[in-house]
């Protein structure tokens, strides 16, 4: 079940969410695949690989459009993105 269906049983009709994730940016063009399988090195050299999946402005306004979701309010620069939205039904 993806997370905005999970999102749409729990939230209350005209709630308020926030999403913050990964940009997809030209800066970040440079050094990833806006999709795929990404290597992670934490502190104490232990390695994992997991899978990522970067958004632009027109992935999350579809997602909102698809889930139902009114979008309020969009930020977005070369690093994070941030989205205020309501559940609306």
């Amino acid at each position: 079940m993806s997370f905005f269906v999970k999102l749409k049983k729990i939230l209350k009709p005209n709630a308020e969410l926030m999403f913050i994730d990964s940009a997809w940016s030209r800066k970040r063009q440079q050094y990833r695949k806006k999709e795929g399988m990404q290597e992670r090195v934490l502190n104490d050299s232990s390695i994992f690989t997991i899978y990522k999946r970067y958004f632009d402005k027109s992935d999350i306004e579809e997602m909102f459009e698809k889930y139902r979701f009114k979008l309020e309010s969009f930020y977005m620069g070369d690093v994070f993105l941030a989205v205020i939205g309501e559940n609306h039904e």
